[in-house]
C-alpha cells in the first residue's frame, strides 16, 4: 500500500471513531451513507467519505508566482500607450493632480526613482509638490533642484528643520495647485498609468472624492511582488487596517474640510486623515488595479514616516476614530498593522437565541448548555423551533427545555426560512440571534462581540469566525460567486496561520455571512421581509444579507465572536437543486459583475485568493 493511500486509511478511521465517540452509531451511519451516494455519483472521492467539514484546504498555487505570471500579461506595452493617449485625448474632464512628497533622508539618490515614475506619466496634468528638509543631503538637494529647474511641474517646499511629517506635508500642499493629491514617498514608485486610470474613473463621476488602488512591494532590485488586491470600500475594513493607502487620490477641499495632517501622530498622520475624511463622504472608488509599488525595505525616509508606523499612535488615531464615530470602544493589534477593537456596549438589548432543529439531542443539548454555561451577556432568551422530532431522547429533552424556554413545533416539511421565521414572530428581543443547532459556544464574551455590531443603526447583519472541532476555520465571511453561488473563502484553513492579508483575523464588511450564527435587529428583519421561504435549505441567509444591501445596510464580520461549528452535522452536506437555482436567478446580475468586497482579479473557483488562470 503507497504511503498516501495507507494516510488516508488511516484518517478515515479517526474520522469514524470521532464521530462514533461524540455523536453516536447512528450518525456515524448517517454521514456514510450521505457520503457514499456523494462517491458513487463521483462528486466526492472515497477518501472524503468522513472527513468532510474537516478537510485541509484545497492545494493552491503559490501567489507570488501567480503574480509574476500576471505582471508578464499586464506589460505596458507601446500598443497599449497608444490606446492609452488616445483615450487621454477624449477626456472633458482633466482635473490636475498633485502628488505630495517628503524628502529627509541622507541617501543622495533617495528620491530618483520616485521621480522617474511621475515623470513617466501617460496622464501628463500633473505636479509634484515636494516638501525637503533643511537637513537633507546635500547632493540629494542638488538633484531635486536639477529636476524643479528642467520641469516646472516639480515644485519645492522648504519646511524649517525639526517640522515634522504633519507640517511638512502641509507645507507641500499648500504649493499646490491642483483639485486632488495623492501621497508618494520616495522610496516608491506609481504605475506609467496610474494617473490616466485615477482621471478615467473621474470623467465617468466627477463627483468622487477619493480614489485608490490596488498595489505591491518592491525589493531593493527593483522586483515587484506580495500584490494586495483589495476589495471595494469596506468602512469597518478602514478600522480594521489602513487599506487605501496606497494609491490614494483625494479631493483637496476635503483634505481641507478634514483640517489637512494633523501633527503628533508619530507616522500615523495619512491614517488619520484618510479616517477624517471619509467620514464627510462616501463617494470613493476602487480602482482594481495595481498602480502604486511600495519600497520593501524603506532606504533613509524621513523620521516619522519611515517603515510601519507607531503602533501605539495607530492604536490612539483609531480610537480617536471610534470617539468621533459615535462608538467608542478599544483597538488592539492582532497582526503588524492590523488592528481588531471592541465597541462600548451601554444598552442591554435582548437577545433571542432561535435554534430550528430536529432530533439529535447531542447536538441541540451540547448548543444550548454551552450558551448557557459561557455567555456573559445578561438578557437572553431562547426560541427553539422543533421540526417533526421524533426520537424518545430528543423529545425529552424538548420537553425539558419547554419549562423555561419557548419551544415551537413545526412538524411540516423542513424548511430552514420557514423555522427561523416562525421563530421571529415569537421572539422578544430587539435583537435576533440565528443558531444552527451543531454550534458550540466558546468563550463568555462572544454575544456581546456580536451585539455591539448589530446595535449600530448602518449594520443590518453580523456573522461570527466559526472553526470546526480541529480549530480550522470554517466561516469568516462569505464570498458570492465562490464555488459558484456562495463559499467561505477561508475554509478548511489552519487556526495558526493567518489567512490572506490576515481578513480572518479582523473586523471587516461583507457581502454575506452564514446563518449558522447571525445576528440582526428585529425591526430590520421584519422590514426586510425575514428569510425567503422559497429556499428550503442552503443560501436564504445569503439572500437576506444581500437583500439587507440592496435597502443600503452594512454586513459585518467579527472574530471577536468565535464559536465551534460541527457543520452540517444534523442534515448533511449539501443543498437541493431548485435553492441554487433560485438564488443564481434571483442574483443573476450580481454573480456577473461580481463580489464588491472580493477582487475580480482572484479565482471563484480556488478558495485559497489566489489569481485567476
Amino acid at each position: 500500500m503507497e504511503r498516501a493511500t495507507r494516510a488516508s486509511v488511516v484518517q478515515t478511521i479517526r474520522a469514524a471513531m470521532r464521530i462514533w465517540m461524540q455523536e453516536g452509531t447512528r450518525p456515524l451511519l448517517s454521514r456514510i451513507g450521505v457520503r457514499l451516494q456523494d462517491t458513487l455519483q463521483g462528486r466526492r472521492s472515497p477518501r472524503d467519505l468522513l472527513t468532510q467539514g474537516e478537510r485541509e484546504r484545497p492545494v493552491t498555487v503559490d501567489l507570488e508566482d501567480q503574480y509574476r505570471e500576471w505582471l508578464a500579461q499586464h506589460l505596458m506595452t507601446p500598443e497599449r500607450k497608444a490606446r492609452i493617449r488616445s483615450d487621454i485625448t477624449g477626456f472633458a474632464y482633466t482635473p490636475l493632480i498633485n502628488l505630495i512628497m517628503i524628502v529627509a533622508g541622507p541617501a543622495d539618490d533617495l528620491p530618483r526613482r520616485a521621480l522617474e515614475s511621475v515623470q513617466a506619466q501617460l496622464y501628463n496634468r500633473w505636479q509634484l509638490c515636494i516638501a525637503v528638509e533643511a537637513s537633507h543631503a546635500p547632493r540629494t538637494s542638488a538633484l531635486l533642484e536639477e529636476w524643479a529647474a528642467a520641469d516646472r511641474r516639480v515644485r519645492i517646499a522648504r519646511p524649517h528643520a525639526g517640522a515634522g511629517p504633519a507640517a511638512a506635508y502641509n507645507d507641500a500642499l499648500a504649493i499646490a495647485d491642483g483639485e486632488f493629491m495623492a501621497l508618494l514617498h520616495p522610496q516608491d514608485t506609481v504605475a506609467p498609468h496610474a494617473l490616466y486610470e485615477v482621471v478615467r474613473r473621474l470623467n465617468s463621476n466627477p463627483s468622487v472624492d477619493l480614489l485608490y488602488s490596488d498595489e505591491d512591494r518592491l525589493d531593493p532590485q527593483g522586483r515587484r511582488g506580495a500584490p494586495f488586491f483589495k476589495p471595494d470600500w469596506s468602512p469597518d475594513l478602514l478600522l480594521s487596517a489602513d487599506y487605501l493607502c496606497r494609491l490614494c487620490v483625494i479631493r483637496r477641499s476635503m483634505v481641507a474640510g478634514a483640517g489637512g495632517f494633523r501633527p503628533g501622530y508619530g507616522g500615523s498622520e495619512v491614517y488619520d486623515l484618510v479616517l477624517r475624511v471619509t467620514e464627510q463622504t462616501s463617494r470613493i472608488v476602487h480602482i482594481p488595479d495595481v498602480l502604486y509599488s511600495r519600497a520593501t525595505v524603506p532606504a533613509q525616509a524621513p523620521k516619522g514616516t519611515a517603515g510601519p508606523a507607531s503602533n501605539r499612535a495607530t492604536l490612539d488615531v483609531l480610537q480617536e476614530a471610534l470617539e468621533r464615530r459615535g462608538t467608542p470602544g478599544e483597538v488592539r493589534t492582532v497582526l503588524p498593522d492590523r488592528h481588531t477593537r471592541r465597541l462600548r456596549v451601554t444598552s442591554r438589548a435582548r437577545v433571542s437565541i432561535i435554534i430550528p432543529t430536529r432530533d439529535r439531542a447531542s447536538l441541540l443539548r451540547r448548543c444550548v448548555t454551552s450558551i448557557k454555561r459561557v455567555t456573559a451577556y445578561p438578557d437572553v432568551e431562547f426560541i427553539v423551533v422543533d421540526n417533526g422530532t421524533r426520537e424518545l431522547q430528543a423529545l425529552a429533552y424538548l420537553s425539558r427545555l419547554a419549562r423555561d424556554h419557548t419551544v415551537l413545533r413545526d412538524p411540516g416539511e423542513f424548511n430552514y426560512s420557514r423555522l427561523c421565521n416562525g421563530g421571529a414572530r415569537s421572539a422578544t428581543g430587539q435583537l435576533l440571534l440565528f443558531v444552527n443547532n451543531d454550534v458550540e459556544a466558546l468563550h463568555p464574551d462572544w454575544l456581546t462581540a456580536l451585539v455591539e455590531h448589530a446595535l449600530r443603526p448602518g449594520v443590518g447583519a453580523v456573522g461570527c469566525r466559526l472553526v470546526f472541532p480541529n480549530g480550522r476555520i470554517q466561516h469568516a465571511g462569505v464570498v458570492v460567486g465562490l464555488g459558484g453561488t456562495a463559499g467561505h473563502p477561508f475554509h478548511g484553513m489552519p487556526p495558526e496561520t493567518p489567512g490572506y492579508m490576515g481578513f480572518d483575523r479582523i473586523i471587516r464588511n461583507c457581502s454575506a455571512v452564514t446563518g449558522a450564527c447571525m445576528m440582526t435587529r428585529r425591526e430590520v428583519f421584519h422590514e426586510a421581509g425575514g428569510f425567503d421561504e422559497r429556499y428550503r435549505i442552503v443560501l436564504s441567509d445569503v439572500d437576506f444579507c444581500l437583500r439587507l444591501r440592496e435597502r443600503g445596510y452594512l454586513v459585518v464580520y467579527t472574530p471577536e465572536a468565535t464559536l465551534i461549528h460541527h457543520e452540517s452535522a444534523t442534515r448533511g452536506p449539501g443543498g437541493p437543486a431548485e435553492d441554487i437555482q433560485t438564488f443564481r436567478a434571483r442574483w443573476k446580475d450580481l454573480l456577473v459583475d461580481g463580489d464588491p468586497y472580493y477582487h475580480p482579479e482572484l479565482s471563484l473557483t480556488d478558495y485559497g485568493y489566489t489569481l485567476k488562470t
